[in-house]
Protein backbone atom coordinates (compact mmCIF):
# COMPACT_ATOMS: atom_id res chain seq x y z
CA UNK A 1 0.00 0.00 0.00
CA UNK A 2 2.36 2.56 1.13
CA UNK A 3 4.60 1.78 -2.47
CA UNK A 4 1.25 2.49 -4.45
CA UNK A 5 1.08 5.72 -2.32
CA UNK A 6 4.37 6.42 -3.39
CA UNK A 7 4.22 5.83 -6.91
CA UNK A 8 0.98 7.45 -7.48
CA UNK A 9 2.43 10.70 -5.60
CA UNK A 10 5.79 10.58 -7.54
CA UNK A 11 3.35 10.45 -10.79
CA UNK A 12 0.86 12.71 -10.08
CA UNK A 13 2.20 15.05 -7.66
CA UNK A 14 5.61 16.48 -9.02
CA UNK A 15 8.05 17.33 -6.77
CA UNK A 16 12.00 17.97 -6.76
CA UNK A 17 13.07 17.14 -3.08
CA UNK A 18 16.50 17.83 -4.71
CA UNK A 19 15.98 21.56 -6.02
CA UNK A 20 18.77 23.67 -4.37
CA UNK A 21 17.20 27.13 -3.73
CA UNK A 22 19.46 30.29 -3.52
CA UNK A 23 19.43 33.59 -3.69
CA UNK A 24 21.65 36.50 -5.10
CA UNK A 25 24.77 37.57 -2.62
CA UNK A 26 23.87 41.37 -3.03
CA UNK A 27 20.40 41.00 -2.54
CA UNK A 28 19.51 37.88 -0.34
CA UNK A 29 15.97 36.28 -0.89
CA UNK A 30 14.99 33.89 1.77
CA UNK A 31 12.20 32.23 1.81
CA UNK A 32 11.25 33.58 5.26
CA UNK A 33 11.76 37.26 3.39
CA UNK A 34 9.53 36.08 0.38
CA UNK A 35 6.78 35.01 3.14
CA UNK A 36 7.08 38.16 5.15
CA UNK A 37 6.00 40.03 1.43
CA UNK A 38 2.94 38.13 0.87
CA UNK A 39 1.37 36.85 3.91
CA UNK A 40 3.17 39.49 6.58
CA UNK A 41 0.42 38.59 9.20
CA UNK A 42 1.69 34.96 9.55
CA UNK A 43 2.24 34.42 13.38
CA UNK A 44 5.95 33.73 14.39
CA UNK A 45 5.83 30.33 15.17
CA UNK A 46 4.60 29.32 11.92
CA UNK A 47 6.74 31.16 9.53
CA UNK A 48 9.48 27.95 9.53
CA UNK A 49 6.62 25.96 8.77
CA UNK A 50 4.92 28.41 6.27
CA UNK A 51 8.52 29.11 4.30
CA UNK A 52 8.95 25.91 3.59
CA UNK A 53 5.77 25.24 2.14
CA UNK A 54 6.71 28.54 0.25
CA UNK A 55 9.52 26.83 -1.16
CA UNK A 56 7.42 23.64 -2.03
CA UNK A 57 6.08 26.05 -4.69
CA UNK A 58 9.33 26.50 -6.23
CA UNK A 59 10.15 22.78 -5.66
CA UNK A 60 6.92 22.23 -8.12
CA UNK A 61 7.54 24.53 -10.45
CA UNK A 62 11.06 23.88 -11.03
CA UNK A 63 10.53 20.22 -11.17
CA UNK A 64 13.20 19.59 -13.36
CA UNK A 65 16.12 21.84 -12.57
CA UNK A 66 19.02 21.25 -10.51
CA UNK A 67 19.15 25.24 -8.83
CA UNK A 68 17.36 28.00 -8.91
CA UNK A 69 18.71 31.77 -7.87
CA UNK A 70 16.52 34.33 -6.94
CA UNK A 71 18.34 36.79 -8.29
CA UNK A 72 16.55 40.22 -7.60
CA UNK A 73 13.34 41.57 -5.96
CA UNK A 74 11.03 42.79 -8.57
CA UNK A 75 7.64 43.91 -6.61
CA UNK A 76 5.24 42.77 -4.25
CA UNK A 77 1.49 43.84 -3.29
CA UNK A 78 -1.49 42.62 -2.64
CA UNK A 79 -0.32 39.22 -1.06
CA UNK A 80 1.83 38.80 -4.28
CA UNK A 81 5.43 38.83 -5.15
CA UNK A 82 7.87 38.57 -8.14
CA UNK A 83 11.44 38.28 -8.72
CA UNK A 84 13.68 37.34 -10.89
CA UNK A 85 15.36 34.18 -11.13
CA UNK A 86 18.00 32.26 -13.07
CA UNK A 87 16.92 28.01 -13.82
CA UNK A 88 19.79 25.85 -13.78
CA UNK A 89 18.61 22.34 -15.81
CA UNK A 90 21.04 19.41 -16.53
CA UNK A 91 23.47 19.60 -18.90
CA UNK A 92 24.59 23.26 -18.35
CA UNK A 93 21.51 24.88 -19.57
CA UNK A 94 20.70 28.18 -17.95
CA UNK A 95 17.47 29.79 -18.46
CA UNK A 96 15.84 33.54 -17.23
CA UNK A 97 12.18 33.34 -15.66
CA UNK A 98 10.58 35.78 -13.54
CA UNK A 99 9.07 34.23 -11.00
CA UNK A 100 5.60 34.94 -9.01
CA UNK A 101 4.24 33.86 -5.89
CA UNK A 102 1.75 34.03 -3.47
CA UNK A 103 -1.35 33.47 -1.84
CA UNK A 104 -3.20 30.73 -3.21
CA UNK A 105 -6.58 32.89 -4.17
CA UNK A 106 -4.71 35.94 -4.89
CA UNK A 107 -2.56 33.79 -7.65
CA UNK A 108 -5.95 32.09 -8.48
CA UNK A 109 -7.67 35.40 -9.21
CA UNK A 110 -4.55 36.98 -11.38
CA UNK A 111 -4.41 33.69 -13.21
CA UNK A 112 -7.94 34.04 -14.15
CA UNK A 113 -7.88 37.13 -15.32
CA UNK A 114 -4.67 36.59 -17.38
CA UNK A 115 -6.51 33.24 -19.24
CA UNK A 116 -9.74 35.99 -19.54
CA UNK A 117 -8.24 38.73 -21.47
CA UNK A 118 -4.54 37.62 -22.71
CA UNK A 119 -4.35 34.03 -22.87
CA UNK A 120 -6.25 34.10 -27.05
CA UNK A 121 -4.74 37.70 -27.43
CA UNK A 122 -1.17 37.48 -29.51
CA UNK A 123 0.46 39.21 -26.85
CA UNK A 124 4.68 40.09 -27.04
CA UNK A 125 5.81 40.21 -23.49
CA UNK A 126 5.43 37.76 -20.48
CA UNK A 127 3.49 34.59 -21.00
CA UNK A 128 2.94 31.81 -18.15
CA UNK A 129 5.07 28.50 -18.42
CA UNK A 130 4.42 26.82 -15.35
CA UNK A 131 2.15 26.93 -12.27
CA UNK A 132 1.94 25.45 -9.22
CA UNK A 133 0.19 25.94 -6.06
CA UNK A 134 0.40 24.29 -2.25
CA UNK A 135 -2.63 24.22 0.01
CA UNK A 136 -1.73 28.07 0.93
CA UNK A 137 0.59 29.51 -1.87
CA UNK A 138 0.66 29.22 -5.51
CA UNK A 139 3.63 30.18 -8.11
CA UNK A 140 3.98 30.74 -11.73
CA UNK A 141 7.01 30.64 -14.00
CA UNK A 142 6.92 33.84 -17.07
CA UNK A 143 9.04 33.15 -19.93
CA UNK A 144 9.35 36.12 -22.49
CA UNK A 145 7.60 35.39 -25.76
CA UNK A 146 9.96 37.57 -27.24
CA UNK A 147 13.41 38.27 -27.27
CA UNK A 148 14.92 37.20 -23.93
CA UNK A 149 15.12 38.23 -20.15
CA UNK A 150 19.07 39.04 -19.93
CA UNK A 151 19.75 42.90 -18.69
CA UNK A 152 16.24 42.93 -17.13
CA UNK A 153 15.32 45.50 -15.17
CA UNK A 154 12.30 47.55 -13.73
CA UNK A 155 11.03 51.41 -15.19
CA UNK A 156 12.25 52.44 -11.90
CA UNK A 157 15.48 51.78 -12.55
CA UNK A 158 16.04 51.84 -16.40
CA UNK A 159 14.55 55.56 -15.85
CA UNK A 160 17.51 56.76 -13.96
CA UNK A 161 20.22 55.37 -16.52
CA UNK A 162 19.13 56.54 -19.86
CA UNK A 163 18.55 58.93 -22.17
CA UNK A 164 14.75 60.91 -23.10
CA UNK A 165 14.79 59.06 -26.46
CA UNK A 166 15.95 55.73 -25.04
CA UNK A 167 13.21 56.30 -22.79
CA UNK A 168 10.33 57.35 -25.13
CA UNK A 169 11.34 54.18 -27.06
CA UNK A 170 10.69 51.77 -24.22
CA UNK A 171 7.71 53.31 -23.74
CA UNK A 172 6.54 53.01 -27.58
CA UNK A 173 6.96 49.45 -27.27
CA UNK A 174 5.00 49.16 -24.43
CA UNK A 175 1.88 50.66 -25.84
CA UNK A 176 2.11 49.86 -29.41
CA UNK A 177 3.78 46.33 -28.81
CA UNK A 178 3.43 44.67 -25.48
CA UNK A 179 -0.50 46.54 -24.75
CA UNK A 180 -1.81 46.79 -28.45
CA UNK A 181 -3.61 43.10 -28.20
CA UNK A 182 -5.16 43.64 -25.21
CA UNK A 183 -5.72 47.66 -25.76
CA UNK A 184 -7.33 46.42 -29.20
CA UNK A 185 -9.40 43.52 -27.95
CA UNK A 186 -12.72 43.25 -30.38
CA UNK A 187 -15.16 42.33 -27.08
CA UNK A 188 -14.01 45.37 -25.52
CA UNK A 189 -14.82 48.62 -27.95
CA UNK A 190 -16.13 51.71 -25.94
CA UNK A 191 -19.00 52.37 -23.37
CA UNK A 192 -21.08 54.91 -22.95
CA UNK A 193 -20.45 56.18 -19.27
CA UNK A 194 -17.98 59.59 -19.69
CA UNK A 195 -14.71 60.10 -18.49
CA UNK A 196 -16.12 61.40 -15.30
CA UNK A 197 -18.57 58.40 -14.20
CA UNK A 198 -15.79 55.94 -15.08
CA UNK A 199 -13.66 57.57 -12.36
CA UNK A 200 -15.67 58.17 -10.11
CA UNK A 201 -16.62 54.27 -10.17
CA UNK A 202 -12.75 53.93 -10.10
CA UNK A 203 -12.59 55.73 -6.66
CA UNK A 204 -15.75 54.85 -5.35
CA UNK A 205 -16.86 58.05 -4.69
CA UNK A 206 -20.87 59.00 -5.87
CA UNK A 207 -21.90 62.35 -6.86
CA UNK A 208 -24.29 62.94 -4.22
CA UNK A 209 -21.44 62.26 -1.30
CA UNK A 210 -18.11 63.59 -3.56
CA UNK A 211 -18.06 66.99 -2.76
CA UNK A 212 -18.05 66.60 0.82
CA UNK A 213 -15.52 63.95 0.30
CA UNK A 214 -13.01 66.29 -1.72
CA UNK A 215 -13.29 69.32 0.71
CA UNK A 216 -11.88 66.89 3.20
CA UNK A 217 -9.03 65.79 1.12
CA UNK A 218 -7.92 69.00 0.32
CA UNK A 219 -8.59 70.22 3.42
CA UNK A 220 -5.73 67.50 4.84
CA UNK A 221 -3.61 68.29 1.87
CA UNK A 222 -3.73 71.94 3.08
CA UNK A 223 -2.49 71.67 6.66
CA UNK A 224 -0.03 68.85 5.41
CA UNK A 225 1.67 71.53 3.11
CA UNK A 226 1.38 74.63 5.79
CA UNK A 227 3.16 72.16 8.34
CA UNK A 228 5.82 71.50 5.67
CA UNK A 229 6.51 74.98 4.33
CA UNK A 230 4.68 74.59 0.89
CA UNK A 231 2.43 77.41 0.89
CA UNK A 232 -0.99 76.52 0.72
CA UNK A 233 -4.17 75.66 -0.99
CA UNK A 234 -7.34 78.04 -1.72
CA UNK A 235 -10.85 76.52 -3.12
CA UNK A 236 -12.26 78.76 -5.20
CA UNK A 237 -14.90 79.24 -7.80
CA UNK A 238 -12.58 79.04 -10.88
CA UNK A 239 -10.61 76.18 -9.24
CA UNK A 240 -8.05 75.23 -6.27
CA UNK A 241 -5.14 78.17 -6.18
CA UNK A 242 -1.48 77.31 -5.47
CA UNK A 243 0.23 79.71 -3.34
CA UNK A 244 3.52 78.89 -3.51
CA UNK A 245 6.35 79.89 -1.10
CA UNK A 246 7.62 82.67 -2.28
CA UNK A 247 4.27 84.43 -2.93
CA UNK A 248 3.32 83.47 -6.39
CA UNK A 249 0.62 81.50 -7.37
CA UNK A 250 -1.16 79.02 -9.97
CA UNK A 251 -4.67 77.38 -10.75
CA UNK A 252 -5.70 74.21 -11.22
CA UNK A 253 -8.82 72.72 -12.07
CA UNK A 254 -11.10 71.86 -9.34
CA UNK A 255 -11.31 67.90 -9.17
CA UNK A 256 -14.95 68.37 -7.79
CA UNK A 257 -16.03 71.03 -11.40
CA UNK A 258 -13.76 68.10 -13.32
CA UNK A 259 -15.84 64.38 -11.56
CA UNK A 260 -19.24 66.18 -11.72
CA UNK A 261 -19.78 67.45 -14.84
CA UNK A 262 -20.01 64.77 -17.05
CA UNK A 263 -20.77 67.13 -19.85
CA UNK A 264 -17.33 69.23 -18.79
CA UNK A 265 -15.81 65.99 -19.24
CA UNK A 266 -17.60 64.83 -22.70
CA UNK A 267 -20.23 62.74 -21.89
CA UNK A 268 -21.30 62.70 -25.44
CA UNK A 269 -17.98 61.35 -26.59
CA UNK A 270 -17.59 57.55 -26.79
CA UNK A 271 -14.34 56.39 -24.51
CA UNK A 272 -12.17 53.32 -25.67
CA UNK A 273 -11.83 50.38 -23.37
CA UNK A 274 -9.77 47.56 -23.60
CA UNK A 275 -8.56 44.88 -21.23
CA UNK A 276 -5.77 47.26 -19.73
CA UNK A 277 -3.27 46.13 -16.63
CA UNK A 278 -5.00 48.65 -14.12
CA UNK A 279 -1.63 48.23 -12.23
CA UNK A 280 1.10 49.43 -14.70
CA UNK A 281 3.71 51.69 -12.50
CA UNK A 282 7.55 52.13 -12.49
CA UNK A 283 7.96 48.94 -10.74
CA UNK A 284 5.85 46.26 -12.49
CA UNK A 285 7.12 47.55 -16.27
CA UNK A 286 9.99 45.83 -16.88
CA UNK A 287 12.20 46.32 -19.93
CA UNK A 288 14.93 43.88 -21.06
CA UNK A 289 18.62 44.74 -22.70
CA UNK A 290 16.93 45.09 -26.30
CA UNK A 291 14.42 47.69 -24.68
CA UNK A 292 11.51 45.90 -24.59
CA UNK A 293 9.20 46.85 -22.15
CA UNK A 294 6.52 44.75 -20.71
CA UNK A 295 3.77 44.61 -18.07
CA UNK A 296 4.28 41.90 -15.25
CA UNK A 297 1.22 41.79 -12.84
CA UNK A 298 -1.83 40.84 -13.95
CA UNK A 299 -3.64 41.36 -10.41
CA UNK A 300 -5.82 44.33 -11.76
CA UNK A 301 -5.99 43.47 -15.43
CA UNK A 302 -9.92 43.92 -17.25
CA UNK A 303 -11.85 45.79 -18.67
CA UNK A 304 -11.73 49.76 -18.44
CA UNK A 305 -10.85 53.01 -20.33
CA UNK A 306 -7.80 52.95 -22.08
CA UNK A 307 -6.42 56.10 -20.58
CA UNK A 308 -6.11 54.34 -17.41
CA UNK A 309 -3.19 52.52 -17.91
CA UNK A 310 -1.54 55.80 -19.50
CA UNK A 311 -2.36 57.69 -16.66
CA UNK A 312 -1.77 55.34 -14.00
CA UNK A 313 2.19 54.72 -15.33
CA UNK A 314 2.50 59.22 -15.72
CA UNK A 315 1.15 59.28 -11.90
CA UNK A 316 3.66 56.77 -10.89
CA UNK A 317 6.66 58.43 -12.87
CA UNK A 318 5.30 62.17 -11.27
CA UNK A 319 5.51 60.57 -7.62
CA UNK A 320 7.42 57.96 -7.05
CA UNK A 321 10.12 59.51 -9.63
CA UNK A 322 10.68 62.72 -10.02
CA UNK A 323 13.34 64.58 -8.01
CA UNK A 324 12.28 68.31 -8.55
CA UNK A 325 11.38 69.69 -5.02
CA UNK A 326 10.29 73.44 -6.29
CA UNK A 327 6.84 73.39 -6.14
CA UNK A 328 6.79 76.16 -9.04
CA UNK A 329 8.97 73.78 -11.67
CA UNK A 330 6.23 71.00 -10.88
CA UNK A 331 3.33 73.46 -11.87
CA UNK A 332 4.65 73.63 -14.83
CA UNK A 333 5.52 70.86 -15.62
CA UNK A 334 1.88 70.07 -14.69
CA UNK A 335 0.64 72.75 -16.86
CA UNK A 336 2.48 71.81 -19.91
CA UNK A 337 1.28 67.95 -19.85
CA UNK A 338 -2.32 68.83 -19.96
CA UNK A 339 -1.45 71.06 -23.35
CA UNK A 340 -1.22 68.53 -26.67
CA UNK A 341 1.86 68.07 -27.24
CA UNK A 342 3.42 69.72 -24.71
CA UNK A 343 6.02 67.99 -23.55
CA UNK A 344 7.53 67.09 -27.00
CA UNK A 345 7.78 71.13 -27.44
CA UNK A 346 11.12 72.76 -27.25
CA UNK A 347 10.07 74.84 -23.87
CA UNK A 348 9.17 72.17 -22.11
CA UNK A 349 10.58 72.00 -18.46
CA UNK A 350 11.14 68.70 -18.77
CA UNK A 351 10.57 66.09 -21.51
CA UNK A 352 10.48 63.24 -19.43
CA UNK A 353 7.84 61.11 -20.19
CA UNK A 354 5.53 60.39 -23.64
CA UNK A 355 2.81 59.66 -22.03
CA UNK A 356 0.70 62.90 -22.17
CA UNK A 357 0.98 63.52 -26.10
CA UNK A 358 -0.77 59.97 -25.95
CA UNK A 359 -3.91 61.29 -24.34
CA UNK A 360 -6.09 62.18 -27.31
CA UNK A 361 -5.42 58.30 -28.22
Amino acid sequence: MLDAVSRAFAEHVRINWDLRIRSNAREPLSLQYLLSLVDPEIPLHLVGEKAEELGDVLRKLFCDAEQVTLEQRLWHRNARAAALAAVFLPGDVQRRVVVECGVAAAMADEGVRFETFVHDQPTQGLSPASTAETMHFAGRAYTATTGNLEGLRAFRDHYGKQSVKEIGAALEKLFTVSLAASHADARLAQTSESIAELYRAKLGLEVSTLAEEIKRRIEFLYRQARALGLGGLESGPDGLRILFPKAASGTLAHPVTCMCNDALTGASVSVKVGATIGALDVDTVLIDGAGNAWPSDFGSLGPGPLLGDYAALETSVKFDLLEARDLTELYALEQCSRRPHGLTSASSPSPYLRISPRRSS
